[in-house]
């Protein structure tokens, strides 16, 4: 080990030195302590043997400057002194010293405080190093998970216009990647698929599970709607709805084994027929917000999806009319809480809602999250943030 000691009494420091080059360390020697302090300053040492005293700047105070600068590495400190009062050795201690070596030296005690020295400072240089490895593991997978929350974000479907419908949609995971999934897409000229789910939990597991139920949603979605070339309407519709949320919760039991499960809004539009088909599983209530200001809450019973194998689920179907808005969300918004720790409550997502409506979907949207954020403040979210907004437009729009 490279060793730095300080003593201005030339024989003892030569003493020290010829027993540390016995052992064989590199040594560097100082006179006092303020040329001590300057040569730490200047190179790399693992050991600091100091004198107590010494004209300038004691051992202690050395000591306790070592402490407080900064390095990528942790120097052993040794005090070497005849004082040998309790207080003293603790004044030491406290300086930020690891060791102490009383005068007059002993060749066998300081060969064995340095066996110490080595594993402490062993010990410390392997602890550097896992930290420096885990430091770069860290790094590698957060920007994995940046990468893979920008794909997921991708995925996620831009505002559109589809045949009397204007939608919107809003999501803000409360970490790097979510659970929430919110999507529609046509299965036909008349119809439109239009769903919000939400993954229990969060982060990359409820992420990865997301992503797949809508690919599972799309799939069976088009094998159901598609299956008498799409000719089905009205009460036949409402029924496969049932029928496609019962199924996926037979073939997803394997999520309770896991502990996961998930809750979705599933609704189906008839466009030519401006008719809204919805079953909910364990979703918060759909709102319907009218032309006139009035509201419509869509509270239907269901468990969520993967949580109880036999599970009972109801469809609400309504016709819908130029000027309403239809919203779906995660209770991620209903219960975000601002610094207070109130939640931000159905009245406010109401609100937002309301003063929205007459300006379509995209300024229902706007609303809500303004309102939203603004009640967050600098807080982020504690849940992920989902929204989805069906408006129908007017009758020249």
């Amino acid at each position: 080990m490279r060793v730095l000691i300080a003593d201005d009494d030339l024989i003892s420091q030569r003493i020290l030195s010829s027993a540390l080059e016995k052992l064989g360390h590199q040594v560097e020697s100082a006179r006092d302590g303020r040329e001590a302090w300057e040569k730490f300053c200047q190179d790399h040492y693992e050991v600091v043997i100091l004198d107590w005293v010494m004209p300038g700047m004691k051992g202690p105070e050395v000591a306790r400057r070592i402490r407080e600068e900064a390095r990528d590495y942790y120097p052993y400190v040794i005090l070497l002194t005849s004082l040998d009062e309790k207080e003293n050795l603790i004044e030491g201690l406290q300086s930020g010293a690891d060791d102490y070596l009383t005068k007059p030296l002993d060749p066998a005690v300081l060969e064995a405080r340095l066996a110490v020295a080595r594993r402490i400072v062993e010990l410390e240089e392997s602890l550097k190093q896992k930290i420096e490895e885990l430091s770069e593991k860290n790094r590698r997978i957060s920007e994995e998970l940046r990468a893979a929350s920008r794909i997921q974000a991708a995925l996620l479907p831009s505002p559109a216009v589809v045949g009397p419908l204007e939608i919107a949609c809003y999501y803000r995971p409360s970490e790097e990647l979510g659970g929430d999934l919110l999507s529609f897409f046509p299965l036909s000229d008349r119809l439109l698929m239009a769903y919000l789910l939400d993954v229990s939990g969060h982060g990359m597991r409820a992420s990865l599970l997301s992503v797949s139920l809508g690919y599972i949603i799309s799939s069976k979605s088009k094998q159901y709607f598609n299956r008498d070339g799409g000719e089905a309407q009205g009460e036949g519709l409402g029924k496969r709805l049932v029928e496609l949320v019962g199924e996926l919760n037979e073939e997803l039991q394997l999520l309770a084994q896991t502990g996961q499960y998930f809750t979705i809004a599933l609704s189906l539009v008839e466009l030519d027929r401006l008719t809204l088909h919805l079953v909910s599983a364990g979703q918060p209530p759909g709102l319907i917000v009218r032309a006139d200001g009035g509201e419509e809450w869509l509270d239907l019973p269901g468990f969520p999806v993967g949580l109880v194998e036999e599970a009972d689920y109801e469809v609400q179907s309504r016709a819908l009319s130029p000027g309403e808005v239809v919203i779906f969300y995660s209770d991620g918004i209903t219960e975000a809480r601002c610094g207070e720790g109130r939640p931000f409550g159905r009245e406010a997502l109401l609100g937002g809602a309301r003063r929205g409506a007459r300006g379509g979907a995209m300024r229902v949207q706007a609303e809500i999250v303004s309102d939203l954020n603004d009640w967050l403040g600098d807080h982020p979210p504690q849940d992920d943030i989902s929204l989805l907004v069906l408006g129908v437009r007017g009758e020249g729009g």
